[in-house]
């Protein structure tokens, strides 16, 4: 048995309101923040599980990054906001 190889997606990207979020590979929930360019936290740790949404409409237009992380498992990735 190999164990599945942890995977995050984020769509559609760009992105104007609302993001899909899909976490593979992880053994239940994992936490989440999102960073703006500049590496400032633009959204507070929460919970994130497989099939997760999140409405980033009050975000301003930009690159931003989603992360997500269980334990020792940290994935990134980059996401625009294009209103």
């Amino acid at each position: 048995y190999h164990a599945p190889i942890p995977a995050l997606a984020v769509s559609p990207n760009p992105v104007r309101s609302k993001i899909q979020i899909n976490l593979r590979g992880f053994s239940g929930p994992a936490t989440a923040r999102i960073y703006d360019f500049r590496g400032r936290e633009a959204a507070a740790e929460w919970e994130l599980s497989a099939g997760a949404s999140l409405d980033v409409s009050r975000f301003a237009n930009g690159v931003y990054l989603l992360e997500a992380r269980q334990g020792a498992v940290r994935l990134r990735k980059p996401f625009l906001i294009q209103k």
